[in-house]
């Protein structure tokens, strides 16, 4: 079954792990391994949108429809910064009270910025 493959094949080229793909999904390692070995005879339809939403392709590419994994699908803007990947890696890591500690930063220095160009504008 090439869907196994497919979704194996997007999380590296995310430079994703395995825990990672299952954190997002709520699910556990071996269940993502079960996944990508095509261990899974009949592959549960619920998990295949948000598969595809995770891996930034679409289910028409992780079921074998269509070999163009961007198909109809849009990609966030400016994914391809090393600044915002590195970001989102890390962000990624933190527990929930310090991802909330960063967005309060993000957000008084987003504040402070808009201060300071309304004053030299």
């Amino acid at each position: 079954m090439v869907t196994g493959r497919r979704i194996k094949e997007r999380r590296l080229a995310l430079g994703m792990s395995a825990d990672d793909l299952a954190e997002k999904l709520g699910k556990n390692r071996a269940t993502i391994y079960r996944y990508e070995g095509d261990e899974i005879e009949n592959f549960p339809v619920s998990i295949i949108e948000p598969l595809a939403e995770v891996l930034l392709t679409t289910p028409a590419y992780l079921m074998g429809w269509t070999d163009d994994p961007s198909a109809a699908r849009i990609e966030p803007a400016h994914e391809d910064e090393p600044e915002r990947k590195e970001f989102n890696r890390l962000f990624d890591t933190l527990s929930d009270g310090n991802r909330r500690r960063i967005l309060d930063l993000m957000q008084a220095l987003a504040a402070g910025q808009e201060q300071n160009d309304d004053s030299k504008g």
